[in-house]
């Protein structure tokens, strides 16, 4: 409930910007790293697997760009639908051999493929259907967070003949390129305009005082299927 921390490292919020959208702010830098990172152009088609709360708020942004077609998959049906409300395109559920929006299907109707990939689910082995649907010489950019997870990785086949890119991304850094103009508190202030664009607060299914977070921290446990971000409340303000 209390914090003692140094004062450069405080970020003042404005008066006018809600406290439940305020929070979303990590989350949101995350996002704007992957942007940076990934490069979007006019015209591609890009695709993202995972719309957890970094994926959704990924998808927003992306839905701001004069793109050929903007694909998330995601295995959870409510969360394809917040992504479509959220501007994504198509929603298909990953599944590789059958339904009628299938992962397959829409790679037989794309034989060259998505220009930009983005694995978003934190399953390692996830990069192996990323690099399946990508296109010859296209980037895709790794932003999960795998821990100590494992996966096997195919890079056998048309990953080299096809020249494809895997890009590391990690939001403590900012882009090589960019760093003689971009600093964090440059990409802060991007990521704080960009909650006022999107205002994901929208997308919070639960919210409890934080004297039940054990509750809050059994639904997601027990009902995944139904929630995406869950807030943990303060009675009062110091």
């Amino acid at each position: 409930s209390v914090f003692n921390i140094a004062s450069n490292l405080v970020l003042p919020l404005t008066r006018d910007i809600p406290l439940e959208r305020a929070a979303f702010l990590p989350n949101m830098e995350t996002a704007v790293t992957l942007l940076h990172d990934g490069e979007p152009t006019l015209g591609e088609r890009v695709i993202i697997f995972g719309q957890g709360v970094v994926g959704l708020l990924t998808t927003a942004l992306l839905s701001g760009f004069m793109l050929e077609q903007l694909v998330v998959v995601e295995p959870n049906e409510f969360r394809r639908n917040v992504a479509l409300e959220l501007g994504a395109d198509i929603a298909i559920s990953g599944i590789m051999d059958e339904g009628e929006s299938s992962l397959r299907e829409w790679t037989e109707s794309i034989p060259s493929g998505a220009d930009l990939v983005y694995e978003l689910t934190g399953k390692p082995n996830v990069l192996n259907d990323a690099i399946a649907v990508a296109g010859f010489d296209s980037r895709i950019v790794a932003g999960s967070w795998y821990g100590k997870r494992e996966g096997k990785l195919d890079l056998g086949g048309r990953f080299h003949r096809d020249r494809i890119r895997i890009i590391s991304s990690q939001v403590s850094t900012i882009r090589p390129s960019m760093l003689g103009r971009w600093t964090k508190s440059r990409r802060l202030s991007i990521a704080m305009k960009m909650l006022e664009e999107v205002t994901p607060e929208k997308i919070i299914t639960h919210s409890f005082p934080i004297d039940q977070a054990g509750d809050a921290y059994a639904l997601i446990d027990d009902k995944p299927d139904h929630v995406i971000q869950v807030l943990l409340t303060y009675d009062s303000e110091i």
